[in-house]
């Protein structure tokens, strides 16, 4: 039993609680709950735990899995208190669903479950008398509904205590205040008008009419919307449109007033009808009190904005046209509504797979994503087409009447890289790349962000604490050589604050760089081994190289298919643990460099990142594109 138990998220917090403790003559045990409260505590040379020591993983996998079903069920409650009251009333009603903003919702339902597990864990072990904490500032909600800087922690630590007879005290947020992060996520059309700015050099005509001929209306395409629209046009296979263009003269912020009035009306009886509540009832705990901003935001903003949207452009593309519609996701308001006026208007609405980790790992989200927001999916290759087709154990499927179509076209993207992989033209990357060490091997290192309260389960990412130790390590085994340079290329996105840097500093490590500014992308000339640490759109990219690639498994976080296993096995060292995969850097460093044997095996690459490896991608995607219209 430990009589007080302190929980904190960052330095400052710690430093609090250790003035007071030493000030009041207490000792609590320290519970560290991010990776700066973790590198904090660690500096300090304190005795703590993390959150992480209370729970097994796998308990969390499967809190996971049961929540398809739990989404599913509450999206289905949803609609239809949805369909009795507003969506008869509308043009496109019966096309809508709460499904198509499933991803959201499970990030939801996961984040507050997940510190539920967690957060109960930890004190049914320590069995305080007393807890310290601090209260939390309610965030700006975003339309992903995401708690960003809103402790999870801080606002179910209450609800646990009460039910323990366990005294505690809230400290003021304002004696300790949080590092705020800048929101990734952008909404209405602010998102669209930056994505816009990547069609502006194949817009054929920015005062649009469908006139008849066949029109490529795009939501977004991120990379690949530039070389496709512009082959689309060469062509001369019709227009251009963006969304942007077809929500000109709305507000994105601002729903129609009679679906803004029902959709209050709507909120006021789902917020008393406790079946609607009971959705995140576990055990003999409620947590709608937790979610109930958040979910007002969802049904009295969101919904509302997309049924308007949704009109806007349903009656701006004529029945009949001869159109298609094509986005690498549908995942903004705005892109949603056009998926959703798509289905409506009978008009083919295609995904485009944006990324790596479809079919050789166990991904499941993309079956309510990708996969329920189109009518067809275009992959990078056979084997991802094989793969989604198989349903894996954990893969919940959503309707198959809303299943999509997959068609294996390639990776645009992938093909550009192959053709030039990076040209040193940037400005940044030209410093980086002249002031390099000469007679050094140079190490990428490339890895993901840390997900903060928006990691959503099962089998894609790493718990934040044990994800930042795992990066000290291999800087670390990296650091021992002397003639080694390592890059280690960090994601930009991270969710919470990463210690990183000051680690970095602190250890003296000379001999590694921190790069954030750029994309791994552009620095695939600059390496002679890559390290990757989860196999996502870098390993695809990493492959493109002639280099030396080790690739950790992600086990037991991500689980990979098997045969893909056996195929990635051909071409890079694949490590199972992460014993294996620190061993497997180590060994790679203490070798001379060694010629990889040629050819280099293609199989892996050719089933999950390119169909034919011709780099013909654009030109079966058109061709595509065209056959459905």
């Amino acid at each position: 039993m430990s009589a007080i138990v302190a929980f904190f998220e960052t330095q400052d917090q710690l430093k609090f609680l250790l003035r007071y403790s030493a000030q009041n003559y207490l000792k609590p045990t320290y519970v560290a709950l991010t990776p700066e409260a973790d590198y904090a505590a660690e500096k300090l040379g304190l005795a703590y735990h993390i959150i992480d020591d209370f729970h097994d993983e796998t308990e969390l996998i499967e809190m996971g899995l049961r929540n398809y079903e739990r989404v599913q069920a509450f999206c289905d409650y949803l609609d239809s208190s949805l369909k009795r009251s507003i969506l008869s009333d509308y043009r496109c009603g019966k096309a809508f669903s709460s499904h198509f903003f499933f991803f959201y919702l499970k990030v939801l339902f996961d984040a507050v479950l997940n510190y539920e597990l967690r957060i109960c864990r930890a004190l049914l072990e320590l069995k305080p008398t007393r807890v310290l904490f601090f209260d939390t500032r309610p965030d700006r909600i975003e339309d992903n509904l995401f708690f960003r800087d809103e402790s999870l922690s801080s606002r179910l630590l209450p609800l646990f205590l009460k039910d323990l007879n366990c005294t505690y005290t809230a400290f003021s947020t304002a004696l300790a205040p949080f590092r705020r992060l800048r929101s990734t996520f952008r909404t209405g059309l602010k998102g669209l008008a930056s994505l816009s700015r990547r069609w502006e050099n194949i817009s054929s005509d920015m005062n649009f009419s469908f006139n008849g001929m066949p029109s490529l209306i795009l939501t977004d395409l991120y990379a690949d919307s530039k070389p496709l629209g512009e082959l689309w046009l060469k062509r001369g296979t019709g227009k251009v449109i963006n969304l942007k263009d077809l929500l000109s003269g709305v507000r994105g912020d601002l729903p129609q007033r009679d679906t803004l009035q029902l959709c209050h009306l709507l909120w006021e009886r789902l917020s008393k009808d406790e079946n609607f509540k009971s959705f995140f009832t576990v055990g003999n705990k409620n947590y709608f009190s937790i979610v109930e901003t958040r979910l007002k935001h969802f049904i009295t903003f969101v919904i509302p904005r997309c049924l308007t949207m949704t009109d806007t452009i349903s009656k701006k593309i004529p029945h009949g046209s001869k159109a298609v519609i094509l986005g690498s996701q549908y995942a903004e308001v705005g892109q949603i509504a056009c998926a959703i006026a798509g289905h409506f208007l009978k008009i083919p609405v295609v995904c485009y797979q944006h990324g790596g980790m479809y079919g050789y790992v166990d991904y499941p989200i993309i079956e309510h994503h990708d996969l329920y927001a189109a009518n067809y999916f275009f992959c990078y290759g056979e084997g991802v087409r094989d793969s989604l087709r198989e349903a894996t154990p954990s893969a919940y499927r959503a309707s198959e009447k809303r299943r999509a179509k997959i068609i294996p076209v390639g990776s645009i993207s992938l093909d550009v890289l192959s053709k030039n992989e990076a040209d040193l033209n940037s400005k940044v990357l030209s410093e980086i790349a002249s002031n390099l060490p000469k007679n050094k091997k140079i190490v990428i290192y490339v890895n993901t962000n840390l997900m903060g309260q928006t990691r959503y389960f099962t089998h894609h990412s790493y718990p934040d604490i044990w994800y930042w130790r795992l990066q000290q390590e291999v800087i670390r085994v990296c650091s021992k050589f002397q003639d080694v340079y390592v890059l280690a290329k960090f994601h930009s996105g991270d969710r919470v604050y990463h210690p990183v840097d000051e680690w970095l500093r602190r250890e003296k490590i000379s001999n590694c760089v921190i790069i954030r500014s750029i994309s791994f992308s552009e620095m695939l000339k600059l390496g002679d081994l890559f390290i990757i640490d989860c196999p996502s759109t870098t390993l695809l990219q990493s492959l493109l190289t002639d280099k030396k690639v080790i690739v950790f498994s992600g086990n037991p976080f991500i689980q990979f298919d098997p045969k893909a296993v056996k195929q990635l096995k051909k071409r890079v060292v694949f490590s199972e643990t992460k014993e294996q995969f620190l061993k497997d850097i180590e060994v790679a460093l203490r070798k001379s460099e060694v010629a990889l044997p040629r050819p280099l095996d293609r199989e892996f690459f050719n089933a999950y990142g390119s169909y034919k490896d011709d780099r013909r991608s654009a030109e079966r995607a058109v061709n595509e594109l065209v056959e459905l219209m």
